[in-house]
């Protein structure tokens, strides 16, 4: 499959742990900053995404907790460290806009805070100062649905969609992958490599990571996945590629075992 040139991400993944406050945001300090009420509707764990143009491109190792105290904090995902605590939190009313107190301006007890865009009560976006068009997209955990070994087993249409002109293919072969946690990628007509065609699954929360003997660059060197609205999408910033379920091939498979 021929690739789209990748685009720049113009903010690190880590931003979210060290956010930066825009000026405009901060206040001067004349007494110490009361802990608003705990938002109650925002308690809870959100899962991080990078977006390009409203697509999320990649599943961040960030998650963002709030809790009853009024106060949240990150957790890293991929890392056995204790979760960050920040500041409090808050939604302003006026332009329906969560505020997130970081930690340096709640140490320094100051009334600065990131500006995160309410999309609806399951998601928020922080958006990217430099680039408009990227952002962080957090959503509720609860919200989500999680796949297993069963909901996955099945043919996958790939495609790859060029962001900047919407041009959008499919690819000639397709991912298919087992209820014992195999996989394999299939073309008619032709038998395919088996270092990257064939190999392993493993599932974590909404993380799909294939495993092969693929020792090459590209796309199938040690390719990783992400469950999302129904869809397997390609975990990787730099490309805009997914996977839809053969929903053709799951009926005949049902209309056959009926049959049985």
């Amino acid at each position: 499959m021929k690739l789209f040139l990748p685009f720049a991400v113009s903010f690190l993944l880590a931003a979210g742990l060290q956010p930066v406050i825009p000026a405009a945001c901060a206040e001067e300090k004349s007494m110490p900053v009361p802990i608003p009420e705990p938002e109650e509707k925002m308690i809870g764990e959100w899962l991080g995404f990078m977006t390009k143009k409203d697509t999320a491109v990649l599943l961040t190792r960030n998650t963002y907790r709030f809790l009853a105290s009024g106060t949240w904090e990150i957790a890293n995902n991929a890392a056995d460290e204790k979760p960050q605590t920040q500041g409090w939190y808050k939604i302003n009313r006026d332009d329906h806009k969560l505020l997130l107190q970081p930690r340096e301006a709640a140490i320094k007890d100051e009334a600065a805070a990131i500006h995160a865009e309410l999309r609806d009560e399951n998601t928020f976006l922080i958006p990217d100062p430099l680039d408009e068009n990227n952002a962080l997209a957090f959503i509720r955990k609860d919200s989500l649905p999680f796949p297993s070994a069963g909901t996955l087993a099945g043919k996958w249409k790939i495609f790859q969609m060029d962001l900047e002109s919407g041009e959008k293919r499919e690819a000639p072969y397709s991912l298919v992958l087992k209820k014992d946690g195999t996989y394999s990628v299939e073309q008619p007509g032709k038998k395919l490599p088996k270092e990257w065609a064939q190999g392993t699954f493993e599932l974590s929360g909404l993380r799909v990571q294939l495993h092969n003997k693929f020792s090459g660059t590209g796309l199938w060197q040690s390719p990783s996945f992400f469950f999302l609205n129904g869809d397997l999408r390609y975990n990787d910033s730099r490309y805009c590629l997914w996977c839809e379920k053969d929903q053709k091939k799951d009926d005949e498979k049902k209309e056959k075992s009926m049959k049985q």
